[in-house]
């Protein structure tokens, strides 16, 4: 492994722009750091101008100071979300990532053609570029990625329709990753329902997926498979509750969900991975069930107090989400003046007020019981999940 300043010096930071131009740079800069030994740096510039200031900032930094971390050797530098706060650069090694995209495929049984349907600079597309780069086999996406458009269900269709068929061609499998709230607009659309059926595998992943929504998914005979993992293991390297080979999966005495094995990343830039027995420290709450499962229950960070009683974002949010008429729901716990925090379920969708509060009560008790707040949309960052700390400060 070079010296940190030598590593420094040769790492490229790449700009990636929405639509599928940036997805062609990644591509080729993600191949050209895994064939070349390169380290990339990958930032969004798709992100807002103030996110896209202070990664740059903090690569420039991290970069060009020896001292303030690790060498990073040949390695793909990705941010984080940024859902529990700032985004934070993960440093993947080449070794990881091949490690990660070999046993990935291993589980879905062999190498496929890629439709990419999320954001570039996200750990669920770098993967797949991994995956389509090591298999010499196609990497195509909607044009809209990275909201270069707005997510449509028509456009979706239209472009994954000619990589199954580019796919079918090479007698190869086509895959794809959505987020729960792209597969549910796919799902409402008879014509992108009837393309997810020719997918051989759609990986949802990003959050939790509802189990109504996996049940309507399945109904359709759409081939999903729930992921679970952060861009410090690679994206998913958790396939409907089972490990991918090489990854190690356990729980710490309280809950939390510790990763570990082939997968994850050296470290951040400038700072070390929060550890565990050498498991990364997810801050989720899970437990296994009888089958050896992972359920993955929430946030710790999910737990608020009201009125002396601590309630789950999560279980909130899951009851608010699976009453008819409730389209799409976010629970947050906003502070109260008076002490402790107050629920606010953020709503799309036409369930009454009352008919929230009551399932809530019946449910979850008193104390758990929301005011709701009606959305046409949830804010969501450009990986797709929900903004939750952009609802805490939105309007009161």
């Amino acid at each position: 492994m070079p010296p940190a300043s030598a590593s420094r010096t040769s790492a490229a930071v790449l700009e990636v722009a929405a639509g599928l131009p940036g997805l062609r740079a990644m591509t080729h800069a993600v191949g050209d750091a895994l064939d070349a030994g390169r380290t990339v740096a990958l930032v969004p510039g798709y992100a807002p101008a103030a996110v896209q200031r202070d990664l740059q900032a903090r690569l420039a930094a991290g970069l060009g100071e020896p001292s303030s971390a690790r060498p990073i050797g040949s390695s793909v530098i990705l941010p984080t979300s940024g859902s529990t706060g700032a985004p934070r650069l993960v440093v993947l090694s080449r070794q990881a990532l091949l490690a990660s995209a070999t046993a990935r495929d291993e589980v879905l049984g062999g190498p496929s053609a890629w439709f990419i349907a999320l954001p570039p600079v996200t750990a669920a597309t770098l993967i797949a570029v991994v995956r389509g780069h090591l298999a010499g086999l196609p990497v195509a996406g909607w044009p809209g990625i990275g909201g270069a458009q707005r997510f449509s269900p028509s456009a979706f269709t239209t472009a994954a329709r000619d990589l199954v068929t580019s796919a079918a061609a090479r007698c190869v499998p086509a895959r794809t990753s959505l987020v729960s709230a792209q597969l549910a607009r796919l799902l409402a659309d008879a014509e992108a329902t009837a393309v997810l059926r020719e997918f051989a595998t759609v990986l949802v992943g990003g959050g939790p997926l509802a189990p109504e929504l996996a049940q309507q998914a399945r109904d359709a005979k759409v081939p999903i498979t729930a992921t679970y993992g952060m861009t410090e293991t690679c994206g998913g390297c958790v396939y409907d509750g089972l490990a991918t080979p090489g990854t190690v999966v356990a729980l710490a005495a309280d809950g939390e969900i510790l990763l570990g094995g082939d997968p994850l990343a050296s470290g951040y830039l400038t700072e070390p991975l929060p550890l565990q027995d050498g498991l990364l420290r997810t801050g989720d709450r899970g437990h296994f069930a009888a089958d050896g499962r992972l359920h993955v229950v929430g946030r710790f960070d999910d737990i608020v107090t009201v009125r002396g009683a601590n309630v789950d974002l999560a279980a909130v949010t899951a009851v608010v989400q699976a009453l008819p008429g409730v389209a799409e729901a976010a629970v947050v716990g906003e502070v109260d003046p008076d002490g402790g925090h107050r629920l606010i379920a953020h709503v799309v969708g036409e369930a009454e007020d009352d008919t929230i509060r009551t399932a809530v009560a019946n449910r979850l008790g008193a104390a758990a019981i929301p005011q709701v707040r009606r959305v046409e949309a949830l804010p969501r960052l450009p990986g797709g999940k929900v903004d939750t700390q952009q609802l805490v400060k939105g309007p009161r």
